[in-house]
């Protein structure tokens, strides 16, 4: 029973003249230009620090060639 009540709820918002493709309203469309949008600055952002702190972290531990246990 659940299998075709979630048919049905598919169904409920595909026009099924379009081929089963979604129809959104303007304001659906509208929603969705802004939140690509913001995701895609978000994702930037995101990229932008972590390539920062992998900087910091190679120059934490690996930035220095010293060895305090090697006798010279």
């Amino acid at each position: 029973m659940a299998g075709k009540q979630e048919n049905l709820l598919y169904w409920a918002w595909k026009d099924r003249m379009d081929n089963g493709m979604p129809r959104f309203c303007a304001s659906y469309k509208m929603f969705f230009a802004h939140v690509y949008i913001q995701l895609q600055k978000m994702g930037r952002n995101w990229i932008a620090q972590k390539m920062q702190m992998q900087k910091q972290m190679e120059v934490q531990q690996g930035g220095s060639t010293h060895n305090a246990f090697v006798k010279n």
